[in-house]
């Protein structure tokens, strides 16, 4: 039991001795990418851009009873155009996915505060 411990103190002494002779890896600084200015009409359509599917696929899930349905309305309303959801907003888009109106549904019993300053329809 005494050789044991003197071993497991003799280890900790000798690897305390060594940690500093190692060499270091260099690290890799990851390169920051500037922020992209985007003109109005690239702010806009990047709005309403998906980055995969499952973002898509995972704003769908969000919407309530309630909203699906009225995005069922909206879809027969505007045939034409594009319905694209994002953030429980309804953009209606044309052919150049830029977005020409946006949607909100809200509850009639619930009160719910602004979080930007957009004029909602």
């Amino acid at each position: 039991m005494g050789l044991a411990i003197f071993c497991l103190i003799l280890g900790f002494i000798v690897g305390y001795l060594l940690r500093d002779s190692r060499q270091e890896k260099p690290k890799e600084t990851i390169k920051k990418t500037r922020n992209v200015y985007l003109n109005y009409n690239e702010r806009q359509r990047e709005k309403i851009r998906y980055h995969n599917d499952a973002d898509r696929i995972r704003q769908l899930n969000l919407l309530s009873p309630n909203e699906s349905k009225f995005m069922r309305l909206l879809q027969h309303q505007f045939e034409d155009h594009q319905l694209i959801v994002k953030d429980r907003r309804f953009y209606i888009a044309d052919r150049d996915n830029y977005p020409i109106a946006i949607f909100e549904y809200r509850e009639a019993l619930l009160h719910k505060d602004l979080k930007d300053n957009t004029l909602l329809i």
